[in-house]
């Protein structure tokens, strides 16, 4: 059967249809790798923070039922890269829409890493709160506080984060999702 689309080349050297994906197209060695590689904020932090340490950090401060999900809520990134979080979640009057297009591709490629890796659908809602208190935290770690509340209501962790170099979180990703497999 002919895919639909360009395609892009994985780490593990897929191809990889972003308009056309299968859930078999997903690698935890992919995942894990690319987000290794992939800094929070989109590089606008004090210290490098990968999308793979924030997910294996929070997939120690959720219901361990919901430790996988934990670990994969941003493993659409890996194949999508992500956007910040004011064009994703909204514009002034007149936008586009770029942000609400790309939620819809991202909701698409996370229900197909769900079904592939055995999760729920759609995502837990303590998923979504851990995932603001991670936020927080942060703020207060790797950007240095922040300049004005993102009035998110949640309070940080009390864990410090300290930056792991790429290496160190693809393998700690792929340790913890032994783990929770």
């Amino acid at each position: 059967m002919t895919r639909k689309g360009y395609w892009m080349q994985t780490y593990m050297g897929i191809k990889y249809y972003p308009y056309d994906p299968r859930p078999e197209d997903f690698v935890i060695d992919d995942i894990a790798h690319a987000l290794s590689m992939t800094c929070r904020y989109n590089g606008h932090s004090q210290v490098f923070m990968s999308v793979a340490q924030h997910s294996v950090l929070m997939s120690h401060c959720v219901k361990p039922q919901n430790s996988k999900w934990a670990l994969l809520h941003d493993a659409a990134e890996a194949y999508l890269g992500d956007l910040v979080r004011p064009v994703k979640h909204g514009g002034p009057p007149g936008c586009i829409g770029l942000g609400e297009a790309f939620k819809a591709l991202e909701n698409h490629t996370l229900s197909l890493i769900a079904q592939r890796f055995e999760l729920s659908w759609p995502m837990p809602d303590e998923i979504h709160e851990a995932d603001n208190r991670m936020l927080e935290t942060e703020s207060r770690d790797i950007m240095g506080g922040q300049i004005e509340s993102w009035g998110l209501g949640v309070e940080p962790y009390d864990r410090l984060i300290v930056s792991w170099y790429p290496g160190l979180a693809e393998r700690s990703f792929l340790e913890r999702y032994e783990e929770l497999k």
